[in-house]
């Protein structure tokens, strides 16, 4: 005769019950207070304004920015440095760069204005 399976007893259920509903508040807690990345929360790159001895007031230091020329140049010798074709044109993509291009190589060029209307 065969046996037939003994259910688990009732400290192995309730165990068990305890055990998925913990998991399952442990989720939730963790979803809504997840960390997590919010543009504008973190800290400013320059500190604010401050006076100094006497009201003296001292304007933050911002950090450097190179002029478009300098960042062309340093575009330009990059690429001769790399072996690449450098140009001011590969800074702008898609429709801007090419319509470029062809103004360069005189190629005639037709834009349309935001009205829809084409002009040459």
């Amino acid at each position: 005769m065969a046996s037939t399976p003994r259910p688990p007893s009732r400290a192995l259920r309730a165990l068990t019950y305890t055990a998925a509903t913990t998991l399952l508040l442990g989720s939730t807690l963790y979803f809504v207070n997840r960390p997590r990345h919010i543009p504008g929360q973190e800290s400013a790159a320059v500190p604010p304004p401050t006076y100094g001895a006497g009201g003296v007031f001292r304007p933050p230091l911002f950090p450097h920015v190179d002029t478009r020329e300098g960042m062309v140049r340093r575009l330009r010798r990059s690429c001769r440095e790399n072996g690449e074709v450098g140009g001011e044109g590969q800074e702008e993509g898609g429709v801007v760069g090419r319509v470029k291009g062809a103004w360069e190589r005189g190629e005639r060029v037709v834009g349309l204005g935001g009205d829809g209307s084409a002009s040459e």
